[in-house]
């Protein structure tokens, strides 16, 4: 039997676009064994079909059940979906599933839930917030009376952008990942903080680019301890600053090394350098240091200085004599206590060019070698800056080198690309086995951001690489032994009478080495009108390591 509206045959949905009202019952019998029953009716928003099937007994499947409910009904802001099925079998076997979805702008959230007679009640539930440049995602799983839930919050917009990802897997843990960072006109910043099992990892950097006060902080907290290293410059007048930096480490015993004190190296006339220094684990206790002009008559220039070090008395003189190109060159004698050393110097001081500074210092004193140079170059009309320092250190054939690279190219208030390279060797104070080497690549287009940074020692590497573009977003830490990465990809369109839309988040506890085994979730949805046919999809998919993959997919055509 069958009951359909005029309306129906016509292929004509409602005025309110619903399905019109049908009923239908049907049976089928063949012999004494085989029968089919089968009934179904469509209402508005909602359609249910029941299908009972008696076959032989002399077969391994003797009876199935199948009861099946879709809903797919507008709200007073969006779209309420619902596909349930109940598939039973031989009387005591079955699979049930029951998937709600509720989708409007801006927001997609429901749940999943299926049992078996193998397997109790599993439930996933989900939400996703989004909005042009910030998304929240939140998933959970329960089953047995365990839990284990996922979460990612990404604002790109906000200042300082963020990202935040935590999950809670029972017998493995709780893992928060913690990242900001900014970039401005005045300062770059980055802050990863990770906790697991309650061990704290953190790392943070901040650049100050301000001209009058420029200062670089990097710090990296273990469980074992913290390290830090810290410098700043005043500016009180051209090539005139006060310096204050710091040192702190863990290995070889940990120790600090503290540098405070004034430069002025704007015109030899007016060099002068005045520092105390500090670090008691480097048998380095208050050193005293102090050089200058020395005025004399001879178109030479005399540079005198003097200091104290572990209550040792130190002084001597050198005299440079010009060159071209603003390169002074010369000779004189370093006193330490009862010993002398002989000097070679190698002096250049150019700052006062916008397009081109340079300052070049060269010294030897007996097996003893300081080599510093820094070139900054300025080109205001492309919007691009560059400077490269190097400071090398040498006792004998043995040398240590600490070096600074850093280019900046601005086209606009929001679209730029900034480059460094760091490395610390400070092998002058500590031993170190191999050069600390920090890089970082940060490249901005309106929204759309990259951004590389590294910790580079010896064999081992921490790279973190965030990245937010108009179809997707996502993190990647990775460490010695493994990369932890998120990535979310998504497509939405929000028409105004059917929106759709496409999500799709991964996590990996070890992209690097096991890039298969991840927990992942894609979430669709798409229903449009098509003359007098409405047509409607939507499928989920969701995995884990340790869980082959659910998939739910529903396909509708209503003609």
């Amino acid at each position: 039997t069958v009951e359909v509206t005029e309306q129906l045959l016509k292929g004509r949905m409602t005025d309110d676009g619903k399905f019109p009202a049908a009923h239908y019952d049907f049976e089928l019998k063949a012999g004494n064994e085989i029968e089919v029953a089968s009934n179904g009716k469509i209402n508005q928003d909602q359609l249910n079909n029941d299908i009972e099937i008696k076959l032989p007994s002399d077969l391994a499947i003797k009876s199935v059940k199948w009861n099946m409910l879709h809903v797919s009904a507008k709200e007073s802001t969006g779209k309420k979906i619902v596909n349930s099925n109940a598939i039973q079998w031989n009387g005591d076997k079955f699979v049930k599933y029951n998937a709600e979805t509720y989708v409007k702008p801006g927001n997609c959230h429901g749940k999943i839930t299926w049992e078996s007679h193998e397997q109790s009640p599993h439930t996933l539930t989900y939400r996703a917030d989004h909005s042009e440049d910030k998304i929240d995602l939140d998933l959970a799983m329960e089953w047995e009376g365990k839990k284990a839930d996922f979460s990612l919050k990404a604002d790109a917009k906000s200042e300082p952008v963020h990202l935040k990802i935590s999950s809670s897997v029972p017998e493995h843990g709780k893992l928060e990942i913690d990242i900001s960072g900014k970039v401005n006109q005045e300062s770059t910043e980055i802050l990863i903080t990770v906790v697991g099992n309650g061990k704290k990892m953190a790392f943070h950097a901040h650049y100050s680019k301000t001209i009058s006060n420029p200062s670089l902080d990097i710090s990296l907290e273990l469980p074992q301890g913290k390290s830090r290293f810290y410098g700043k410059l005043e500016t009180k007048g051209v090539g005139h600053f006060l310096v204050d930096s710091k040192v702190e480490w863990i290995t070889h015993g940990g120790g600090t090394f503290d540098v405070n004190g004034e430069v002025n190296v704007k015109s030899y006339d007016d060099l002068f350098v005045k520092l105390f220094i500090d670090s008691p684990a480097l048998n380095m206790n208050k050193v005293e240091f102090e050089a200058g002009r020395q005025l004399t008559k001879s178109s030479a220039k005399t540079i005198y200085f003097r200091g104290k070090a572990n209550e040792k008395q130190l002084s001597g003189s050198f005299t440079l004599v010009p060159k071209e190109d603003n390169l002074y060159e010369g000779s004189g004698v370093l006193k330490i206590g009862d010993e002398s050393y002989p000097l070679q110097f190698k002096l250049k001081f150019d700052v006062e060019n916008k397009v081109q500074r340079e300052v070049l210092v060269d010294i030897k004193a007996g097996s003893y070698s300081y080599y510093a140079h820094t070139l900054a170059l300025t080109d205001e009309a492309s919007g691009l800056y560059k400077v490269e320092t190097v400071n090398k250190y040498c006792k004998g054939d043995k040398c240590h080198t600490e070096e600074l690279k850093l280019s900046q190219h601005k086209t606009g208030p929001l679209e730029y690309e900034t480059k460094f390279e760091l490395q610390l060797s400070v092998s002058l104070f500590f031993l170190l086995e191999h050069p600390l080497i920090l890089k970082g690549d940060l490249k901005r287009q309106g929204l759309e951001f990259d951004r590389i940074y590294e910790v580079e020692y010896g064999p081992d590497k921490v790279q973190y690489h965030e990245y937010v573009k108009t179809d997707r977003a996502g993190a990647e830490l990775t460490l010695p032994k493994r990369t932890i990465a998120v990535e979310a990809i998504f497509d939405f369109h929000e028409r105004s009478d059917n929106p759709s839309f496409k999500f799709e988040g991964n996590f990996w506890l070890d992209k690097k080495n096991a890039a298969a085994d991840k927990t992942s979730v894609v979430l669709a949805s798409d229903s449009k009108k098509q003359a007098d046919a409405l047509v409607s999809s939507s499928e989920g998919h969701f995995s884990t390591p340790g869980m082959k993959e659910l998939s739910l997919k529903h396909d509708l055509t209503i003609n």
